[in-house]
Parts: C-alpha cells; sequence; structure tokens
C-alpha cells in the first residue's frame, strides 16, 4: 500500500516512530477491509515484522512473521520467494529472541529457506544473499 511505501521511506530517514506507526496502521487497515489471511494483510503484517526486527525487537516480530509466513504458505508454491523470505526473517526473528526453546525451529527455517532461495533464485539474488546472511551464526 502507499502507507507502507511512505512507512518505508520513513524508515529509510531514520524516522522510526513515524515508520512504525505507518506500518502499524497499514495492518490495521488491510486487517479491518480484507478477509483474513488475505495477501495483502501478510505484506503488511510481514513489512512490520521486518521493521520490528531491525529495530531490536525480535520478540514483537515473531508472531507477525508467524502470521505472514502462514497466509503466505496457504496461498503459494512451496518455493515462492516472498513465502521464503519470510520463513527466512522468522528464522532469524526466532534465534535473535535468544530464546533456547526456539533454536532448533530457527536453525530449520534459516537453512530450509536459505536452500530453497539458492535453488529457485541462484545464489547472487538478493533474497539468497540476505538469507544467507541470516543464516550465518552472530
Amino acid at each position: 500500500t502507499a502507507l507502507q511505501g511512505r512507512a518505508a521511506i520513513a524508515t529509510r530517514k531514520g524516522a522510526w516512530a513515524s515508520a512504525e506507526s505507518m506500518y502499524r496502521e497499514a495492518v490495521d487497515i488491510t486487517s479491518a477491509a480484507l478477509r483474513p489471511g488475505h495477501h495483502l494483510i501478510a505484506t503488511a503484517q510481514k513489512d512490520l515484522g521486518r521493521f520490528l526486527l531491525r529495530t531490536g525487537r525480535p520478540d514483537d516480530a515473531v508472531p507477525l512473521l508467524e502470521q505472514a509466513a502462514d497466509s503466505y504458505a496457504a496461498q503459494y508454491d512451496e518455493t515462492n520467494g516472498t513465502l521464503l523470505n519470510t520463513q527466512s526473517m522468522l528464522g532469524q526473528a526466532l534465534r535473535e529472541t535468544g530464546n533456547a526453546r526456539f533454536s532448533a525451529r530457527a536453525d530449520s527455517l534459516l537453512q530450509h529457506a536459505a536452500t530453497m532461495l539458492e535453488r529457485v533464485y541462484g545464489p547472487n539474488h538478493r533474497f539468497t544473499r540476505q538469507a544467507q546472511e541470516r543464516l550465518r551464526p552472530h
């Protein structure tokens, strides 16, 4: 949505509070206007989850990324780049919570997404490179 585009611009400018507010509003608007599981709701959730992950709040990002990944999985083939990229972000968020009970799931999601993205897009695609970076221990 246009609101998510403005939020992305605000993020690039470092206007964190404004960006977060717009990302949250996009989730609220799409959720109110569209049927549950709609891909635009999933995209708004993914974008907010990615923002929260980037701003050091993996615990807040996990439920949003889980919902987005579940919605994408219900709609798309397992080789869909958006699904795989969202699964990779979810793996990163789970790892960054520091919760040991999420460790195996995080590793599995990260490995699966990185492998599948390389198979689908090749080693030089940005989704593949991002997934490979997330896979590395930090």
